[in-house]
């Protein structure tokens, strides 16, 4: 996966207007990326495959909670907190690993979270004892998740707006076809297919972060991340070393600052309250269907595939529809299509354009809310994507596992119908959410950048 420097279109050659001439200057030089078309095809499928090991390993446990919980002699509250365990780390585990990535770049942190992972899964597998399902589960956790904010950071990387809806749909297409996967004998099919994975990633993934090689002609400045085929081929990128140095140090909380920006945070509620909703859902599903249908678990496992093939289109569809919203909103405002400036253009407008009718809905629709999130976040932080995932997973994860820790004690003092029922209205509340920043999105980001620019030139002086 080698790039090329003939292949892409300058970023500035599309502008139809810029106010300053000379801004335009620099970025009419070099194009966005040089990776081909094809190659950012089989980036966006290996961060494709990377990420649906997060969902994967959460989804398999749902369906299989009655069954994980007998063998172990505990309860399902026990599994369930498992579960509260699980999200957590998966919270917390990005802040540091994704955030990383940002310093010494995706391609060294995406394989250590994937091998991270690995161990894990062939843990799971193998343990008979709670205390260690645990332990190996929030080990888990904190490689998966970690893999799944890193993708996103890597597609952020070679994506522009015009496109990025349609790659994060193939994205979250791959991880919402997780309640598709079978009960625990999935762990040793994950251990499998996540080994597999890792050594192709270790010979052909070329290392994508803006910082280090920009876009992506610069040479890699470290071993850790050069791909093996292009070392053994002697082939790289073609300019020198940028001269920024890999920093081991990083603050795993550096990332908070992001939802301090109003539109960030916006974001970040509206994922994690469609997210809790669907993970208590998915939670209590199993459970529920046994108990009041009389199901065996193989019955009660097909009731996630209805989930798992709509959440799949869906999100492939979703991308799509972003894509050609954006298209519409570039012609009316008349900016070209290969541009990447969105200073002055209502990129809120153009993601939420049909967002409000799906937040009343269910299955499809909340993966239609997820794929909007992850483009807006992605489109507010284009050189931060990475860590801004790291926060929605912190605050999203934290949401979910006091959701699922309460979920059952719902249902037993309120009934499954008016448990759900509260979960129905804590979801129907993104949509004023929502409305505030398709109306003010635009306003605060022009603040933030005047902000910005008093700021450096400050510090100039």
């Amino acid at each position: 996966m080698q790039v090329n420097n003939n292949v892409g279109a300058s970023e500035a050659e599309g502008e139809v207007s810029c106010e300053n001439g000379e801004e335009r200057g620099v970025e009419e030089l070099q194009p966005y990326t040089v990776f081909t078309p094809t190659q950012q095809s089989l980036l966006v499928y290996a961060c494709s495959i990377s990420a649906i090991f997060s969902t994967a390993s959460l989804f398999i446990y749902f369906p299989a909670i009655t069954a994980i919980a007998k063998p172990l002699h505990v309860s399902l509250q026990s599994i369930n907190f498992t579960i509260t365990f699980y999200q957590i780390v998966s919270g917390l585990a990005p802040s540091f690993f994704a955030t990383l990535s940002d310093n010494i770049g995706r391609r060294p942190m995406l394989l250590f979270a994937l091998t991270l992972s690995l161990g894990a899964n062939l843990g799971v597998a193998l343990t008979k004892h709670y205390v260690a399902l645990v332990i190996l589960r929030c080990l888990q956790s904190a490689g998966a998740s970690s893999a799944y904010a890193i993708a996103y950071g890597v597609i952020a990387d070679f994506s522009i707006p015009a496109n990025r809806g349609s790659y994060i749909g193939v994205l979250l297409g791959f991880t919402n076809s997780a309640p598709c996967f079978g009960p625990r004998w999935i762990f040793w099919l994950l251990a499998i297919t996540s080994g597999s994975h890792v050594a192709v990633l270790a010979v052909f993934l070329p290392e994508t972060c803006r910082r280090l090689v920009g876009n992506g002609s610069v040479r890699q400045p470290h071993t850790m991340n050069q791909s093996l085929y292009g070392l053994l081929r002697g082939r790289g990128s073609h300019e020198e070393p940028g001269g920024i140095r890999i920093s081991f140090n990083t603050n795993p909380f550096r990332g908070l600052n992001t939802l301090f920006d109003k539109a960030n945070l916006i974001v970040v509620l509206v994922g994690g309250i469609q997210y809790t909703v669907f993970g208590c859902l998915a939670t209590s599903l199993s459970a529920q269907v046994i108990h009041n249908y009389s199901l065996n678990y193989l019955t009660a496992r097909l009731t996630y595939l209805p989930a798992g093939i709509g959440g799949m289109l869906a999100a492939i569809l979703t991308g799509r529809l972003l894509d050609y919203e954006y298209r519409l909103s570039a012609r009316k405002h008349n900016i070209t299509i290969a541009s990447t400036r969105l200073a002055n253009f209502p990129i809120e407008e153009a993601r939420l354009r049909s967002v409000f009718p799906f937040v009343s809905l269910s299955s499809a629709a909340t993966v239609f809310v997820f794929v909007t999130c992850g483009t807006l976040l992605t489109d507010f932080n284009p050189d931060r994507s990475s860590t801004v995932q790291a926060s929605y997973n912190l605050v999203r994860c934290t949401l979910s596992a006091s959701g699922i820790a309460a979920v059952d004690t719902m249902v037993r003092g309120m009934g499954v119908g008016w448990c759900f029922t509260t979960f129905a209205l804590f979801g129907a509340s993104c949509a004023p959410l929502l409305y505030v920043l398709k109306k003010r999105g635009e306003r605060w980001r022009s603040r933030a950048i005047v902000t910005s620019q008093i700021v450096d030139t400050e510090k100039v002086e």
